[in-house]
C-alpha cells in the first residue's frame, strides 16, 4: 500500500469556471484587437449555463451511458473559438 496516493479534487464550482474561461478570452479577445466588439463574459456564461443544464437533465442510464458530458467538452468548445481569427470587413 506504500506506493499508492489518493488524489481528492473538489469539483469546480460556477464562478470558479467562468473565471478561468473569461480570463482565456479576454486575453485572447485582446491579443486579437477584437475585445471592442466581443464580450467574453456573454460566451462564457451561455456555454456554462449550458453544460450544468446538460448535466442536470441528461443524466446517464444504463441504455444511454454516452450522456455523460464533462470539463474537457467545455473547454472544446473555448479551444475551437481560440482557434478563430478575426473578421474584417
Amino acid at each position: 500500500m506504500r506506493h499508492f496516493q489518493i488524489v481528492n479534487m473538489p469539483e469546480a464550482t460556477e464562478e470558479t469556471l467562468t473565471l478561468i474561461f473569461e480570463k482565456i478570452l479576454d486575453g485572447f479577445f485582446t491579443v486579437k484587437k477584437a475585445g471592442d466588439k466581443l464580450k467574453a463574459g456573454v460566451a462564457v456564461q451561455a456555454t456554462i449555463d449550458m453544460y450544468l443544464q446538460v448535466q442536470r437533465t441528461m443524466l446517464p442510464i444504463p441504455a444511454k451511458f454516452h450522456y455523460t458530458l464533462n470539463l474537457r467538452d467545455v473547454a472544446k468548445v473555448f479551444q475551437g473559438i481560440l482557434m478563430c481569427e478575426p473578421f474584417k470587413i
